[in-house]
């Protein structure tokens, strides 16, 4: 808490001297019997005044306080109130590309108002403008065709009127069976096609079962046909049409090139 004193200065609690008398700063503690009109009564004996300050009520992340405003309250307190906010401006910094807010006219020489499209531009000093990096905006959108790859593995596969999944641990479990199916099949194998081979979970967790080796075989095939044959093929084909340098020749080609289509 601060207070005015009788010589204009303010400040927190201290001892001070008034009319030839010295006072501790204790004498400045408000009393538990007084309401704060009392208190300041109390207080302007001393020519000394209390001061209260009303929170501003703004975002400090993208406004700034303002102009205070500063009155006497009728119960004799000094009343400080930041009423008015100011929008502070967005900025970016120019090689980080991250933006802050800044205090209107207090805009860095390090960072500027125009807004960065995103993470694969940079500032061009001399141009004063974004500079977008081909190559790294073809190669982001690369990895967002294989995260999609990725995903569309985790779609089960309808074979035979029932649902198989075709992640990436279904796949290696049907590598390993296809294996065992192809070993059975060869003259003078070992391998009898009977037992836990025959069994499988598809993608409703129900037990399924091939009766031949021939059987399994297929449903591999159907799920390499889908795996290699359509998802595999298509996501080669975005990601060579998006390192088209050719075709693909501004960067809102590439960034509207899209990767949804034929899967």
């Amino acid at each position: 808490m601060k207070f005015r004193y009788f010589d204009g200065s303010r400040s927190g609690p201290k001892s001070f001297t008034h009319d030839g008398v010295d006072w501790p700063k204790s004498i400045l503690v408000k009393r538990s019997v007084e309401n704060d009109a009392q208190y300041a009564s109390r207080l302007s004996e001393f020519d000394v005044t209390p001061i209260r300050e009303i929170p501003c009520m703004y975002d400090p992340n993208t406004q700034s306080k303002g102009d205070s405003v500063e009155s006497t309250n009728s119960d004799g307190w000094i009343e400080i109130s930041w009423p008015t906010p100011v929008d502070n401006i967005q900025a970016w910094d120019k090689s980080t590309r991250k933006s802050a807010y800044f205090i209107p006219g207090q805009v860095p020489s390090t960072h500027t108002t125009v807004e960065c499209p995103g993470d694969c531009y940079d500032w061009d000093e001399e141009n004063e403008e974004w500079d977008c990096q081909m190559d790294e905006l073809r190669e982001m959108r690369c990895d967002e065709v294989d995260e999609l790859y990725l995903s569309k593995q985790a779609i089960p596969l309808s074979y035979n009127s029932m649902n198989w999944d075709v992640d990436g641990e279904a796949q290696n479990a049907v590598k390993s069976r296809t294996l065992y199916a192809m070993m059975h099949k060869q003259d003078g194998a070992t391998f009898p096609w009977s037992g836990t081979v025959t069994e499988w979970v598809d993608a409703d967790n129900e037990d399924r079962a091939f009766a031949t080796a021939d059987d399994f075989l297929a449903f591999a095939k159907a799920v390499n046909d889908h795996v290699d044959g359509v998802l595999f093929q298509q996501r080669k084909t975005h990601k060579a049409a998006l390192r088209d340098d050719t075709t693909l020749t501004t960067p809102e080609l590439v960034e509207g090139y899209d990767i949804a289509a034929g899967w």
